[in-house]
């Protein structure tokens, strides 16, 4: 996997989820070698403080690479200052929020898109659809929110519920405004949560500089508009949180605080990606699409990834007769093949292995040892550097060893 992140491009092996946890390894190394730079950063600065004086060569070299080194701190630290993203719930405390009976729809004489669906969201539902390209998944949310009518049967809402939605073509916004202007209506302050806080520093927290809020929004990026609109919702809240594929445009950073917090969100919402680890990662519950089905959609109990296994159970118990016949039929077993265990030189492998991660553990924790010396990264040759390094190359020994530890484990207990 290639990820583009702030300009630069690094290169992942494996598949998503290896993806994630080696990224999340690296950010550990990186907070790691952050937190020493700002420990040295502090007591260059207290020498600066103390009246430091640029009289000698080396004097100067030390106060520059002071400067230097608090703008590379600034760097590091920036994204740390964006604002997590929080949805807050609606004041209505009623579980029932919205009931969908009967409802079809079509556009002029095109298909059915919905085949007389019944449904009912309750407080706490996080629900994903689930069907291709063009089945009508849009099609249902606007149905939802009442921007469209249905052809046959009603969508009764709850008279107190608060609606907050994100459309696939961020329509919520207008390009002739602002970006400050589009987030509240030419509003100086905003509220969040139970604190007020100004516009434009309220922006900021998302990405958005001072000098570019006033922008049109016409001219924001994909990335930049998603992020104005999740601020936005942010400042409404809602009893239903309806979202049209929020993860597009989005960098790993948004991605992962929006999955975090949809997960904390205390009312329903209803969401569309094509993003299929998020949507599995968020969801409760999934209505899928099924062409040949009365209605065209199906709610299931669970996340997108359960919905194959979930529909052949329900199909299974929609035909007893055929289930009957095949409880009854006698089951013909094939002989199990018994998988060899280790073998002997796999077998002193297992000891070899496991005596060179104790080695490493050690050595890791002699290096953890010196860089929390306040000393080790005094100046540049200071032994705190190597020793980051050396932990760095130890941990990397040690994740490979401890897979060909659980792969010799793995063959042990079949």
């Amino acid at each position: 996997m290639l990820e583009l992140e702030e300009g630069s491009i690094a290169s992942y092996e494996g598949s998503y989820s290896d993806y994630l946890l080696e990224k999340s390894d690296r950010e550990f190394r990186e907070a790691r070698l952050t937190e020493h730079m700002q420990n040295r950063l502090r007591r260059e600065m207290a020498w600066l403080r103390r009246g430091a004086k640029a009289r000698t060569r080396k004097s100067k070299l030390r106060i520059q690479d002071v400067l230097d080194m608090k703008d590379d701190v600034a760097e590091r630290t920036r994204e740390e200052t964006r604002q997590a993203i929080t949805f807050k719930g609606g004041e209505n405390r009623s579980d029932a929020l919205l009931h969908v009976k009967g409802v079809s729809f079509s556009y002029g004489d095109g298909p059915e898109l919905i085949g007389g669906l019944d449904l009912s969201l309750q407080r706490g539902m996080r629900v994903a659809l689930l069907g291709p390209n063009g089945c009508g998944k849009s099609t249902f949310l606007k149905l939802i929110l009442g921007d469209l009518t249905p052809t046959q049967g009603e969508v009764t809402r709850h008279p107190k519920l608060s609606l907050s939605a994100i459309s696939q073509g961020r329509g919520e916004l207008d390009g002739n405004l602002s970006i400050l202007e589009n987030l509240a209506d030419r509003a100086a302050i905003v509220k969040v949560q139970d604190a007020t806080i100004l516009t434009h520093v309220y922006l900021t927290r998302f990405g958005f500089p001072v000098e570019q809020q006033g922008r049109l929004a016409s001219t924001a990026s994909g990335g930049e508009r998603n992020r104005l609109l999740l601020a936005k919702a942010m400042l409404h809240p809602s009893d239903l949180l309806v979202l049209d594929e929020p993860t597009n445009d989005l960098d790993i950073a948004t991605l992962q605080n929006l999955e975090e917090a949809l997960l904390e969100f205390p009312g329903t919402l209803l969401l569309v990606s094509h993003d299929r680890f998020f949507l599995d990662q968020v969801a409760t519950h999934t209505l899928a699409f099924n062409p040949q089905g009365t209605p065209r959609w199906e709610l299931y109990e669970g996340n997108p990834a359960t919905v194959k296994s979930l529909r052949s159970d329900r199909l299974a118990l929609e035909m007893p007769a055929k289930a009957e016949i095949a409880k009854t039929a006698p089951r013909i077993e094939s002989p199990k093949l018994k998988k060899p265990g280790l073998t002997q030189k796999e077998q002193r492998r297992v000891v070899e292995v496991e005596a060179a991660m104790a080695a490493l553990h050690a050595r890791i924790a002699a290096c953890d040892a010196a860089t929390a010396d306040p000393l080790a990264f005094a100046s540049a040759e200071a032994p705190g550097h190597q020793a980051l390094r050396d932990r760095d190359a130890t941990k990397q020994q040690l994740d490979e060893l401890e897979m060909e530890w659980l792969e010799l484990e793995e063959k042990r207990q079949a």
